[in-house]
């Protein structure tokens, strides 16, 4: 990848399972642990403690409940029979009745952050439809601790059998290269481009923009010729496709263009003072992946 044109994509190879929580089928979510404090909303009969500091793209937060206090008393307000609304637009943010440990006694929710940065208004009903409480949060695309990633969360239809790539075997002490599953038939992988401020896809002549996108195009899939011998035809498929005497295969949809928001320097650093070679931060690949949640269903990718 060249300094000079910041530019990019991110072939996505998604199994389709379950991590960490899902917004409806009853898994439970890790606890994240988060160094804010707490803002708890005032106003109305229930109170919700939000993370101060804005939260990242496509994390999850434990929102702690409480009942308020008023002149006339605690709010009896049942806090089994809540439901929880965005106020306009989610950004693809959701709530989950998750526990991710059912001993404890305080009441709390599980916010899942969507793929779209900006300001969002939570409110609590009770069961007759009753406004009981409220207040808003902010999700920002940037993740600026070097040392520890945000939190994470996506769901996904699960499957059944082995697990795409799982082709190691393991097992008790000695060789471990047992068991194994074999892999065959086609993995269906996504291609997502992505460009950052500092360079975007339009400002490129026409010509230009196209050959990036063919050049992909060509090494992931169909194929493209080296000078010295136009016999040869080689792509990522292509390789599969040898090794596996035709038994595995990759098959590449692009899913689209994803522009960030920030400039290069934000998502990538030299690999060291002394080698000058980008690599991605550790929030990049959350941050496109999140960003692309409106352009593709993942699940149909392994």
């Amino acid at each position: 990848m060249r300094r000079d044109l910041p530019l990019g994509m991110l072939g996505l190879s998604i199994v389709a399972t379950t991590f960490l929580g899902s917004t409806g089928c009853g898994n439970a979510p890790i606890e994240a642990t988060t160094s804010s404090a707490l803002q708890w909303t005032t106003g109305g009969e229930v109170r919700i403690g939000f993370p101060q500091e804005p939260i990242f793209v496509g994390s999850y937060h434990n929102l702690p409940l409480q009942r308020a206090l008023s002149s006339v008393g605690t709010s009896t307000v049942n806090m089994t029979r809540l439901a929880f609304r965005f106020d306009g637009p989610s950004g693809g943010c959701q709530i989950s009745l998750s526990k991710d440990d059912p001993i404890r006694t305080s009441d709390r929710v599980m916010l899942l952050a969507g793929h779209l940065p900006g300001v969002y208004t939570l409110n609590i009903h009770n069961e007759s439809g009753r406004w009981v409480g409220g207040g808003s949060f902010e999700v920002r695309g940037t993740w600026n601790d070097e040392n520890a990633g945000p939190s994470l969360w996506y769901s996904s239809r699960t499957t059944t059998g082995n697990p795409p790539s799982a082709a190691w075997g393991g097992g008790p002490g000695g060789p471990q290269n047992i068991s194994v599953s074999p892999a065959l038939g086609t993995r269906h992988v996504g291609l997502l481009f992505f460009d950052t401020s500092s360079q975007r896809f339009a400002s490129l002549d026409p010509p230009e923009e196209m050959r990036i996108r063919n050049q992909w195009s060509e090494r992931t899939h169909a194929g493209f010729r080296f000078p010295d011998d136009g016999r040869l035809q080689e792509s990522m498929a292509h390789y599969y496709r040898e090794v596996s005497h035709g038994q595995f295969d990759v098959s590449v949809e692009t899913i689209g263009t994803v522009s960030l928001t920030n400039d290069w320097d934000t998502y990538f650093a030299s690999k060291s003072d002394t080698d000058n070679r980008q690599e991605p931060k550790g929030s990049l690949f959350q941050k496109l992946i999140t960003a692309a949640d409106s352009l593709a269903d993942f699940a149909t990718y392994e």
